[in-house]
């Protein structure tokens, strides 16, 4: 199945975990008084997660010993991150969450982060063809589709 793998595009996947992830533990213990639940996954979400760094470096070695093989074309990355803060409303409170996926987060080893002008909750949630975050991603499945037809295509989409 890898092997026929030619692309990938991720929005708002923290490939770094996220400072943002400290609310979602806080609310997990809270909820943890009523009733129970399981913390492990905001826990892997977390940027000392020991878990998703393991899992973002194996990425890392599978796209560079995808570049480096032959026959075999390299994966092509887009990694997407939101530039608007999400703003949660519970209980009559406003919550303001910043960016819960930075650039930094968003980036894969000698991959550059690309920008979605919306919140970590919209930004795969397009209104229209003409919303610029739609108009970005598919630019960048259609640049992904274009390099089938090279040679030897980038691994990247935008560098």
């Amino acid at each position: 199945m890898i092997n026929n793998t030619c692309g990938a595009i991720f929005l708002g996947t923290p490939f770094k975990g996220s400072d943002k992830a400290v609310w979602p533990n806080l609310a997990t213990k809270f909820l943890k008084l009523f009733s129970d639940t399981n913390d492990k996954t905001i826990k892997d979400l977390d940027k000392k997660s020991e878990k998703l760094q393991d899992i973002s470096w194996q990425f890392h070695l599978l796209l560079r010993e995808r570049h480096d093989t032959q026959p075999l074309r390299p994966i092509q990355v887009a990694c997407f991150f939101e530039t608007k803060s999400t703003i949660k409303k519970k209980w009559g409170l406003n919550g303001n969450l910043e960016q819960i996926v930075t650039a930094d987060s968003a980036s894969i080893a000698g991959y550059k982060a690309l920008p979605i002008n919306a919140n970590h909750s919209t930004m795969c949630k397009f209104s229209d063809v003409q919303d610029t975050g739609y108009i970005d991603v598919t630019s960048a499945l259609k640049l992904m589709i274009d390099n089938l037809e090279k040679e030897s295509p980038s691994c990247e989409v935008w560098r």
